[in-house]
């Protein structure tokens, strides 16, 4: 489909999306825009996963196709049509805008690419979406196309699907499901990420379960989601290496504010907040207790 077809002045269906009562006005006309966004981004993933696509390899095991571009084309189209003049920093079109100072918005278009492609499993491409006020997030929207799920969040009003309000469920290390975000390069994995790997499955001291899937960022949301029962995940950023081998801010940003007002916390291995723009190895977990357990692995 035509990017110019997609673009509709007025939708009602995405003002009829149910949220919570008692979200602030302006956090839902932000929520209702990267809703439209994604949405209408989603159509372009849906009606393109059987079809065979242009694909560019930007890092070996990190892939990009037409439906990445066309995503970014159609979220950008959106927000400068209601928002013009405000930055957008997203992976394709502007992946160097400052978004530190005034308002901003952070774009995933298509999160999950390679596993799309390779149609791993219809849960792992995502459209990701967050509103920025000086650098921080105010409000995110996370919309896996395949299985039409919606997951958003306001700073300080907490994180929903649909009008279910999430909260993290926690486990102890022992009895917790981690999941290994590993790079797709094995060539630019870090050493403590290799270790940590390690360390995590050693009986009597390791978790539950650990696992390597795909590349997906969006998976972080299903910590808060509970229905899993998914614990941590554990994404790889060697300093080191080019922009291609870490995870972005857009890669973060929107997961981590839904995760954040689950409960859950996203830190680096000192067990710091963790600073989406200057990239190294973090841990999403449902509690700063688990996150401490992880940690506790590596140290010396």
């Amino acid at each position: 489909m035509e990017i110019s077809n997609l673009l509709i002045t007025e939708n009602p269906m995405f003002n009829r999306i149910p949220m919570p009562e008692g979200l602030p006005r302006e956090a839902v006309k932000d929520l209702r825009l990267m809703m439209k966004a994604a949405r209408l981004a989603g159509q372009l993933v849906c009606e393109g996963y059987n079809q065979l696509q242009f694909i560019e390899e930007k890092e070996y095991g990190s892939l990009v196709s037409d439906i990445d571009r066309n995503c970014d084309d159609i979220i950008d189209k959106v927000i400068s049509k209601a928002r013009p003049g405000e930055v957008i920093l997203s992976e394709e079109k502007n992946p160097d805008a400052d978004v530190s100072s005034g308002p901003g918005w952070v774009v995933d278009p298509l999160d999950a690419t390679s596993a799309m492609l390779f149609r791993a499993s219809p849960d792992m491409p995502s459209i990701m979406l967050a509103r920025l006020q000086d650098g921080i997030s105010q409000s995110s929207v996370v919309y896996f196309p395949s299985s039409n799920e919606l997951f958003y969040a306001v700073r300080g009003f907490g994180a929903y699907k649909g009008k279910r309000r999430l909260q993290c469920h926690d486990e102890k290390l022992a009895d917790a499901w981690v999941e290994m975000n590993q790079q797709g390069n094995v060539d630019k994995e870090s050493l403590v990420f290799r270790g940590l790997r390690e360390a995590l499955r050693q009986p009597g001291r390791g978790a539950r379960l650990v696992s390597s899937s795909p590349p997906h960022s969006g998976v972080g949301v299903r910590i808060a989601e509970g229905h899993k029962r998914l614990s941590a995940v554990i994404h790889d950023n060697n300093p080191g290496e080019p922009k291609d081998a870490k995870q972005a801010p857009w890669d973060v940003i929107p997961v981590a504010l839904i995760l954040e007002e689950a409960g859950g916390v996203v830190v680096n291995f000192d067990g710091q907040p963790y600073d989406p723009f200057q990239p190294e190895p973090l841990i999403m977990a449902a509690s700063k207790e688990l996150a401490g357990e992880i940690i506790d692995l590596v140290k010396p």
